[in-house]
């Protein structure tokens, strides 16, 4: 059934045998017409615009750096590759263990290559979709900085996966040095929620308005304040990790990229924090305790755009006076 006003068909003009030996177009020169049989055939179109609409994606030319490539880096770049977005940067210096099978985009048989997680989410996302180019940069960002293999300036928007307080603190406070937007995004442990923070976006709001300066803490943080580190061991130091499931680290992945894409359609005012909370069963059951803001803030709170964050004072963004809400 046509729904539209155009439609694409194909036909092949097949000749009957040999016998001419001139060139001829059956399409233009009717005449030679009953020299051929005419052959229907089925056109399948892969362009972009034909599977980015039927997938829901947008055409976009923007250029995103994505920093950190673990479980929850894998899966928001699988998510933005299926979006529409076609050009991106990505900068991790790990390799996939086996030990990361069950949080990690890629799985078992690309950890079993130990190679580095750039190049294997390069090669996976190029096989998987059209048109895509991946650049991928075995180094940690700041000696890639250092290097000069990255420049912030060079990307429309930058999403920092890295789940590391002390390199996003240093990032966030280079990227408030260009014009470059950015989204920082992060899992808390245990499964209690996750976070995606817009900064750099017009006005005051950034990674550093979260922390309290006294004791380091985060004021987003659903985790209360504890003298023990919110990880597990299995053996010995190598075997440190923290502890959430692929559904968590999915779930935190997918703030970071409707963030991004509702930035792309210039659907985003200001700075916001968006957050999700989960169970805080295993979490309590370990001896910790929720923050008040766990225990305060409603579910439906958590999905609309929060500002209460900024820091007026802030050193890194105070500068931004105009903040649109």
């Amino acid at each position: 059934m046509l729904t539209g006003k155009e439609a694409i068909f194909g036909l092949w003009y097949k000749r009957k045998g040999s016998s001419t030996s001139h060139k001829v177009n059956p399409v233009i020169d009717e005449s030679s017409a009953e020299e051929f049989n005419i052959v229907p055939l089925l056109i399948k179109r892969i362009d972009d615009s034909t599977l980015l609409k039927r997938g829901g994606g947008l055409i976009s030319d923007k250029k995103v750096l994505i920093i950190g490539c673990g479980s929850v880096g894998s899966d928001l770049l699988f998510l933005l590759s299926r979006s529409g977005l076609k050009n991106f940067t990505i900068v991790d210096n790990d390799k996939l263990s086996v030990e990361n099978t069950y949080k990690h985009f890629l799985g078992m048989d690309k950890s079993l290559m130990s190679n580095f997680k750039v190049s294997l989410l390069k090669k996976e996302l190029e096989n998987r979709y059209p048109n895509i180019q991946i650049n991928a940069v075995e180094s940690e960002i700041l000696s890639a900085i250092k290097n000069d293999k990255i420049n912030f300036n060079d990307y429309d928007l930058i999403i920092v996966a890295i789940g590391n307080p002390n390199v996003e603190r240093k990032l966030n406070e280079l990227i408030h040095e260009t014009n470059t937007p950015a989204i920082f995004t992060w899992a808390e442990a245990y499964g209690l929620g996750g976070h995606a923070l817009m900064t750099n976006n017009k006005g005051s709001g950034c990674y550093e308005c979260l922390i309290n300066k006294k004791d380091l803490s985060f004021s987003s943080s659903f985790a209360g304040k504890s003298d023990v580190p919110f990880i597990k061991n299995l053996n010995g130091c190598a075997g440190s990790y923290t502890p959430y499931g692929s559904m968590d680290s999915m779930e935190t992945a997918l703030k970071a990229p409707r963030l991004a894409m509702r930035y792309i359609q210039n659907q985003v005012s200001g700075n916001p924090l968006l957050s999700w909370k989960g169970s805080d069963k295993s979490f309590l059951e370990e001896g910790f305790e929720t923050s008040d803001r766990y225990k305060n803030v409603p579910f439906e709170t958590l999905y609309h755009d929060n500002y209460d964050y900024i820091d007026p004072e802030c050193k890194i963004c105070s500068k931004h006076v105009e903040v649109n809400l």
